[in-house]
């Protein structure tokens, strides 16, 4: 078998299967508004496509190695990071209390959970995984979707905007809208033969085309990087450009063969 892992991720038949109950609709949650053809451009179309993808070989092969499975300072720093992006430092001062053996001990807890019921396996992985500090379900969320990419999604407002067409978005979740929102990826991820991580990683990069950070517009063409920030000079630019390629290296194993132009700075009116 491919060592890549693919945007299928693992076998179709390894994804979580929602039972009769969860495609009914819970009172007070929404109707799910994209259908699979309005997900199906985006599924490999994200600007965090490859960093993503690495991240989830990399836990994937931890799961067969590691007995029983759990995650290391550096595993768990290297999915926060990956979430929260720019918003890293607000929680830093939080995350820096969990500890080695506390961070090894609840995400073993959390990744060792099975339950015939796949809502209550999703309460009890999350609630165990917020018992750390800095953790709240977004990015809970975050650290089961990039582990168990068959069985779950990462819940934001984007996800969600896109998912439910609500022009406000949401910025605070509950497990019932987590579990909600997982449900109704894995049904779009069944229809398009993906995994739910790929059904939402779409739908946040559909959101992002359609709802452009205001004073970071970026494009990705041709793999060149287009930046509108003042914050950040050419240097940090080039930086994510020629990291964009290690990612792709990491996957096939060889470089790129046409990289497209070196990135530009282009000041957007």
């Amino acid at each position: 078998m491919d060592t890549v892992i693919s945007q299928k991720g693992l076998p179709l038949q390894d994804a979580a299967h929602p039972n009769d109950q969860s495609h009914s609709n819970p009172e007070g949650l929404p109707v799910l508004r994209v259908s699979p053809e309005e997900v199906a451009p985006f599924i490999e179309n994200s600007p965090d496509f490859l960093e993503t993808q690495v991240l989830i070989r990399r836990f994937i092969e931890f799961r067969e190695t590691r007995h029983p499975f759990y995650f290391d300072q550096e595993d768990f720093d290297a999915v926060v990071r990956w979430k929260l992006r720019k918003q890293f430092g607000r929680v830093a001062g939080r995350l820096k209390l969990n500890s080695y053996s506390t961070i090894r001990a609840v995400t073993q807890a959390a990744f060792s959970v099975r339950s015939d019921d796949a809502d209550h396996e999703l309460r009890v992985r999350v609630s165990l995984l917020c018992a750390l500090d800095g953790i709240d379900i977004g990015v809970a969320s975050a650290i089961l979707a990039l582990t168990f990419p068959e069985s779950y999604p990462v819940i934001d407002f984007r996800g969600w905007r896109q998912a439910y067409r609500q022009d406000t978005p949401r910025r605070t979740f509950t497990l019932s809208h987590y579990a909600h929102y997982k449900n109704d990826c894995t049904r779009l991820a069944l229809s398009l033969g993906v995994t739910p991580q790929s059904v939402d990683l779409a739908l946040w990069a559909k959101d992002l085309a359609e709802h452009p950070v205001p004073s970071r517009k970026r494009r990705v063409l041709n793999d060149a990087l287009y930046i509108d920030d003042t914050t950040h000079n050419a240097d940090w630019i080039k930086s994510r450009y020629h990291a964009r390629i290690s990612c792709e290296e990491a996957l096939t194993g060889r470089a790129p063969i046409n990289n497209g132009p070196t990135p530009n700075v282009r000041h957007l009116s």
